[in-house]
């Protein structure tokens, strides 16, 4: 098969080109593309391939062709980069495998080396890098010389990025940890005063400056003028965060908290709402971080309670004590929370 034409007849095939109702056919033909076709498929082709077998669920004969993709791709991985892919295809690849969770190390080293590569040949746009950090950091895995370069060239075009890539490469960074060295503070550090600069000039919704107070937060350099500046443009539109949003940036806000009571309002309303759709994890951080507020809305305290009690067996140990953090910061006194999570924290030391 040529890259173009098997491209095409996989599509069909697997169902998702202009035709449809091809799940059964799909199901019949992957067994017999892994046995007699895969040794021919190119790097793009692979990738069409993984990207419609995850859209198409969990199907043992989809699942045989995924791991033979795989095995495939570890083969040809010396292949990789400049004069073996191109660069989109490279990019295409590592968002299959992230997509998938398929998590292998030597071959996202191999992907990795590979992208360095494209990316000192100007071949990678702000828009293929924001989705190689992300999936790098939705998989886990952190490479040293990859995360340098991509913080060293995204910091010479701060002023050319979009707002929406800009926070969404900061995220992923800050979830990588510091494996970029001096690179990764020195991209932060030139960060902060373009976000500021941007939010003075109304391009920074709430979402996105919740994004970033967690963001600059995690890699600790979240300083007071940033935190004012982002949490003005929380304070304009709070109806815009959901539950996760708040969860992320409600730590983050420090002394903010105190100074600004009528967010914190506007923050708990909005908590009160979306509360019974929270996770574990997501409750946990937010009643610690209303607690470091010093909210003291009985009503939110109330709902917090009843939330906490009703999935109490779902919490890890570090956010069983969050919990506890949080209504004792604020001397809240509810006996069946504090037994309930007391006994918790001693069943899980």
């Amino acid at each position: 098969f040529g890259a173009v034409e098997c491209s095409g007849s996989l599509l069909h095939t697997l169902g998702c080109g202009p035709s449809s109702g091809r799940t059964t056919l799909a199901a019949t033909a992957a067994p017999a593309l892994c046995r007699q076709r895969i040794e021919l498929l190119r790097p793009p082709t692979r990738d069409v391939v993984a990207r419609t077998c995850e859209s198409r669920g969990s199907h043992e004969s989809q699942q045989r062709l995924l791991e033979a993709l795989h095995q495939e791709l570890r083969r040809r991985q010396r292949s990789l980069g400049p004069g073996g892919t191109s660069a989109l295809d490279t990019v295409l690849i590592v968002d299959s495998l992230a997509r998938l969770q398929v998590r292998d190390e030597s071959l996202f080293s191999t992907l990795a080396a590979a992208l360095c590569l494209h990316l000192q040949a100007g071949e990678l746009g702000v828009r293929e890098v924001r989705h190689v950090v992300t999936a790098f950091s939705s998989i886990g895995f952190a490479d040293a010389r990859l995360s340098a370069a991509v913080c060293e060239w995204l910091a010479q075009r701060l002023g050319d990025c979009k707002c929406g890539d800009l926070v969404a490469i900061a995220f992923a960074l800050a979830r990588t940890g510091t494996a970029a060295g001096e690179a990764h503070a020195r991209f932060f550090e030139e960060l902060g005063p373009e976000m500021i600069a941007r939010q003075k000039q109304g391009q920074i919704g709430s979402r996105d400056a919740a994004s970033l107070l967690f963001s600059f937060s995690q890699v600790g350099l979240l300083d007071p003028q940033l935190t004012d500046s982002l949490a003005d443009a929380v304070q304009f539109a709070p109806e815009g965060l959901n539950g996760q949003d708040i969860a992320l940036m409600l730590p983050c806000l420090g002394s903010a908290a105190q100074t600004r009571p009528e967010l914190i309002d506007m923050l708990a309303a909005r908590t009160m709402r979306s509360a019974k759709m929270l996770s574990p994890r997501q409750l946990a951080r937010i009643i610690c971080g209303f607690g470091d507020a010093s909210a003291r809305s009985p009503q939110l305290w109330d709902v917090f309670g009843r939330e906490s009690l009703a999935r109490a067996a779902y919490f890890s140990t570090p956010d069983v004590l969050r919990v506890l953090a949080g209504f004792d910061a604020v001397g809240v006194s509810n006996p069946e929370v504090l037994r309930t999570f007391w006994g918790l924290a001693a069943s899980k030391h």
